[in-house]
């Protein structure tokens, strides 16, 4: 969890460590533990749940070796080495489909990695301190669950993340959370099972009408401007120490999805991709990247669905897509916890900001997404009821409630009862 904060404010250089080699090592070792935890802890009874999520990963590393071949420079290497680091990390899953192997690192990041990364970060500005308390999204879904004390300081975290509202994705990150974690208060006056369902339907398939209507020229959901009619320009503070004014109904999108298209037609990668050592051609940005890689070549955008796209194709992208359906089907629709219900409608909910934001990196915000994906899959997660949740929730933040969680685990004689083709199924006591 530390390498992973500290690389989320590399560009900040918090460790006198500068070398991008080093870092790249670290990047390596890191999966490394994950490929060992995921060796030690992945059950074969997970095997048909993850057959989306195992079939992603494999196109992955086939798009990876074949970057292999279609590298030409040393930009081309240079890009496929840091790509290949971040778009491996969801390995991450197999590791925490354990529900004690998770709570351990939440506890850790929450005690040890943030106060060292707030000790860290004095000399940086306080807006940017968000990009290592993104899993805070995550503990947020959970906050009824918290005593007051955790409910204060996870909301002081909440407050910081949210200081700078230019940041349009981090406030709608946040606000979906706090939105859909309000579902828990609504369940206790009226059945919301249909409303989870509508709105998880609603999450999921929204991006492909919004998508083909921007396409065929009828509606643009990135113009702001022609359905918000007022003008709100704000200050903002970047890393650098310069104040520039940022008007929040700019579209800062179209023109990325108009060259990632154009590119794809122009040079025909639609199916297979161009693999994570090329990105595509862009006309916005064209004299600068040409000055620095002699190609008009935007290796990464902004917005994952277009990297996602370009690297992989049509076939990386439909895959992308199921892995976040059946991650969430399987909460929404074969949980028995209020809870995980929730963390699978934010769990499509982050599908549908993947088309304007979440660029693969290795990074926390990143890591957020792989955890949900972990709890969705985790026949562990889905099992509980709500107050064995609770407990488990409790044992992020008190050893107390992280015992008691083990020993009722180990001693309550719970079975698991295959109820159908998936291993979901009810505890007998």
């Amino acid at each position: 969890m530390l390498p992973i904060a500290f690389m989320s404010l590399q560009r900040f250089n918090l460790t006198p460590i500068k070398s991008t080699g080093f870092w790249w090592l670290m990047q390596f070792i890191v999966l490394a533990i994950f490929l060992i935890g995921a060796i030690v802890y992945y059950k074969p009874r997970n095997q048909r749940l993850l057959i989306a999520f195992n079939l992603y990963m494999l196109w992955t590393v086939i798009s990876i070796v074949r970057g292999v071949f279609i590298a030409e420079t040393y930009w081309d290497w240079k890009g496929l080495t840091q790509n290949t680091f971040a778009i491996l990390l969801p390995i991450v899953v197999y590791s925490i489909l354990d529900e004690e192997v998770l709570q351990s690192v939440l506890s850790f990041y929450i005690k040890i990695t943030i106060p060292i990364l707030m000790l860290s970060s004095i000399s940086i500005p306080l807006s940017y301190w968000t990009l290592f308390l993104y899993p805070t999204c995550f503990l947020l879904l959970f906050l009824p669950v918290l005593n007051t004390k955790w409910k204060v300081i996870l909301l002081i975290f909440v407050i910081i993340s949210l200081i700078d509202i230019g940041g349009r994705a981090t406030v709608v990150k946040y606000c979906g959370a706090f939105l859909l974690m309000a579902l828990f208060y609504v369940q206790l006056f009226i059945s919301t099972e249909n409303l989870i369902k509508i709105v998880w339907k609603f999450l999921l398939f929204l991006p492909w009408v919004l998508f083909v209507l921007a396409v065929t020229g009828l509606f643009n959901v990135f113009n702001f401007k022609d359905y918000i009619k007022t003008d709100k320009v704000i200050d903002t503070k970047y890393a650098s120490g310069e104040i520039r004014q940022q008007d929040l109904t700019d579209d800062s999108r179209t023109w990325m999805y108009i060259d990632v298209i154009n590119s794809a037609q122009k040079y025909n990668y639609w199916l297979l991709g161009r693999s994570p050592a090329r990105g595509n051609e862009t006309d916005a940005l064209s004299l600068i990247l040409d000055e620095v890689t002699g190609r008009k070549e935007r290796l990464k955008n902004e917005a994952n669905v277009p990297n996602v796209f370009t690297w992989m194709g049509v076939i990386g992208l439909l895959l992308y897509f199921m892995v976040f359906y059946r991650a969430s089907y399987l909460a929404v629709y074969k949980s028995n916890s209020i809870y995980i219900k929730i963390v699978g409608l934010y769990t499509a909910f982050r599908w549908l900001i993947a088309w304007a934001e979440d660029p693969y990196t290795f990074s926390t915000n990143n890591l957020t997404i792989w955890l949900l994906w972990a709890v969705c899959y985790s026949p562990s997660f889905r099992t509980m009821n709500n107050m064995e949740i609770q407990i488990w929730v409790r044992g992020i933040f008190n050893k107390k409630y992280m015992f008691l969680y083990k020993y009722m685990k180990q001693y309550t004689n719970a079975k698991v009862i295959k109820l159908d083709s998936y291993q979901f199924g009810k505890r007998v006591h």
